[in-house]
């Protein structure tokens, strides 16, 4: 049973910000609704959050409205080698353990088993030129934010979910980042770099793979620093079976006008300056195996093409809501809000262990 897992309960008048919150402080995939009776009301998990954001509900509802209300559960009597046995077939991780009267009484978890088979590309070949003169010596995966690179740092946190095999693209100031990092083994890991001679996009870099994946494959910006759980990011894939999926990210801009809305040649309403809510891409996907025979050898291609033709076919990625922290450093203020941020987001667990930093 797990320790400390009284901090995954909410209560009823909870919001959804509220158990996206919990989940995201407690790690432990799971938020349990338990009523001031401590009688069990439902679940939140990651999934549902992720449901109710691409069904445009709002931060501000009613936690009852996107909990699963009958969920799994083990009872007081089950043995634990019962409870994982059923876990791991159902595909969960944590359950809750409730008693004849419906009281939460214990949580019951297992932990995913070894290291990940899927292959991670990392893209860290671009000039950084918006940050220049901070890159005019340095690539931009290699500034440093906190203690460490922001590629460390990447690579450390899809460690911590057991991913082992990394491929790294290069091309401005490639040397650096080989230089580093070597071939992983240091930090137990394996890493090989994908060389540019010329820029090849987003995507062109994965035709110089001198093998094809059998599994879905992590495509992710070097630049970005997420704590994005990506064991529900792999889960989502697979269930969806789409040939790609695209974490996207909630945007909200203001617009500069007085906004309106007409009908024929009548005015129906004016909103001053209103607020506008999007989804903008995240810079992370996975990508199906059966998506590598469209990038041609030498190509230049980007992402976004990639998804086009696969629109064109009659082929739609899924799109994966990324609701936890989330910055891309593609600025200087990027830059500074990261490292005024990093140290209470990211903890010396996620950067690299091994003999580089012993």
């Amino acid at each position: 049973m797990l320790k400390h897992w009284q901090e995954a309960i909410i209560q009823p008048p909870s919001t959804m910000k509220d158990a996206m919150t919990a989940l995201e402080e407690t790690a432990m995939q799971i938020v349990m609704v338990v009523n001031d009776k401590q009688k069990l009301e439902g679940v939140v998990t990651d999934g549902d959050v992720r449901r109710a954001l691409l069904a445009g509900k709002g931060m501000d509802v009613a936690v009852g409205e996107i909990m699963s209300a009958d969920p799994i559960h083990g009872k007081p009597g089950d043995s634990r080698d019962m409870l994982i046995s059923r876990m791991r077939t159902l595909g969960v991780h944590h359950m809750p353990i409730i008693d004849a009267d419906g009281i939460l009484v214990d949580l019951a978890t297992t932990e995913p088993q070894g290291m990940r088979s899927n292959w991670v590309v990392l893209m860290a070949g671009g000039l950084g030129s918006r940050l220049r003169p901070l890159t005019n010596d340095v690539p931009k995966p290699m500034l440093h934010i906190g203690d460490r690179p922001i590629l460390e740092t990447i690579i450390g946190q899809l460690h911590e979910f057991g991913f082992g095999k990394f491929f790294i693209s290069l091309n401005y100031l490639a040397s650096q980042i080989e230089g580093y990092f070597g071939d992983g083994s240091r930090w137990g890991i394996d890493i090989d770099y994908l060389r540019e001679t010329s820029p090849l996009g987003t995507a062109g870099a994965l035709s110089l793979m001198e093998e094809k994946p059998t599994e879905p494959v992590i495509l992710m910006n070097g630049d970005l620093l997420t704590k994005l759980n990506f064991d529900k990011l792999i889960e989502f894939h697979e269930e969806h079976k789409a040939p790609m999926t695209v974490c996207v990210r909630e945007y909200t801009y203001s617009v500069p006008y007085g906004v309106l809305e007409t009908e024929g040649p009548y005015l129906r309403s004016l909103v001053e300056k209103p607020q506008r809510q999007a989804l903008v891409n995240a810079g992370i996907y996975v990508i199906s195996p059966e998506v590598f025979d469209r990038i041609k050898p030498d190509e230049p291609i980007d992402i976004t093409d990639i998804i086009n033709q696969l629109l064109e076919e009659g082929l739609q990625p899924a799109v994966f809501p990324v609701h936890e922290y989330w910055i891309d450093i593609g600025q200087k203020h990027d830059i500074e809000r990261a490292m005024k941020e990093f140290s209470d987001v990211f903890s010396a667990d996620s950067r690299l262990q091994g003999e580089k930093n012993k």
